[in-house]
Order: structure tokens, then sequence, then C-alpha cells
């Protein structure tokens, strides 16, 4: 949490990857992108799926959104037990992730769970929409915003809502998004 807190990107990766080199077969499975042995893993114990690496916390769906990888993704979110709510060590989740990182195909397929919480927050109060508002990716806020259970009202631990983002950020088209969704009446 110190090297994140610093940014210090560097010695946040040098932390995963010895992390990952002591994790389960079926999470380097998941870092790799290799689906065919996630698959073959996931059919011999269907519990594979529940895994979290123990230092970070991240899970196959993390590391999948890290990575913008659709066809991982799908495969965990079929497996039963795939916790999609699942946070790490930071706070952050799969969709948080995946909004981060400009990842639309699997923002798509984390919506489309039953059981998603768009609203999760982070440690540092940042929710997956403020991810799309300070990245300046409309399409992902769009996605958020259709979300039904979406809350724009949510503040980081700064005081910033994802609008306030977008203004800081001078991302207009977001900004305009959010202000229609607001104005737009509820059922």
């Amino acid at each position: 949490v110190a090297a994140w807190t610093r940014q210090d990107q560097a010695v946040v990766n040098q932390i995963f990857l010895a992390a990952l080199d002591s994790a389960p077969p079926f999470l380097q499975a998941g870092h790799r992108g290799d689906s065919t042995e996630a698959r073959r893993l996931l059919d011999e114990d269907p519990n594979n799926a529940r895994l979290v690496e123990e230092v970070t916390g991240r899970t196959a769906l993390m590391m999948a959104a890290i990575k913008g990888d659709a066809e991982m993704m799908r495969l965990l979110l079929d497996a039963p037990g795939t916790a999609v709510n699942q946070s790490n060590a930071l706070g952050d989740t799969a969709l948080g992730i995946a909004s981060d990182k400009g990842h639309a195909a699997c923002v798509k397929l984390l919506l489309a769970a039953g059981d998603i919480d768009v609203n999760l927050a982070n440690m540092w109060g940042s929710t997956p929409l403020m991810y799309a508002a300070v990245q300046g990716n409309l399409s992902i806020a769009r996605l958020l915003l259709a979300a039904p259970t979406i809350d724009i009202t949510l503040r980081d631990e700064e005081g910033h809502t994802a609008r306030e983002w977008a203004v800081q950020k001078s991302h207009k088209p977001i900004v305009r998004a959010l202000d229609a969704f607001a104005k737009a009446p509820k059922a």
C-alpha cells in the first residue's frame, strides 16, 4: 500500500510479480492470460475461481480486467463462485480496474453480472465512474451511467464527485453526460 501511495509503480510491479511466483497455478494462468490452462484447472476444481493472491489480494478476474482479456473474463464469470465484487489490498474491484484501464468490453461483461456493485469504492473512495471521469473515457462512463444502481453523488476522500473530476480534467463530454443523467427523470 505504501508503494502505491507513493505512486511507485516499479515497486508495486515487483511486489506483485514476487507474490505471483508463489501463487497457485490457476492465478498464474490468469496472469498469463492462458485461458486453456485456466479452463483445465477450473474443470479440475471449480473452487479455483475463488482464489485470491495473498499479498496483493488480486483475483484472476482482476488480472483479466488489468489486461483487458475479455475471453478470460467470460470464462471466469461463467465459473460458479467467482466473486465479482471482491476487492484487492487497495480496495479496487475488477470493475474499477477495467474502468480505469479503459477496457470497455470487460466493463460490459462485468456489468452483465447479476450481483455487480457499480458503486464500490477503493480505499481512497474512488469509484469506477470516477475512474472513467478522470481518464476521460466517455464510453465507459455511459456504460456505468446505464447501470440501474449507479450513484453519481458519491465523493472520494478528497471530496470530489465523478463530475468534479471530469471538470478538473477538462473532460467536457463526460461533464455533459453526467449533467444529462442528473436531469433525467428517474424511474
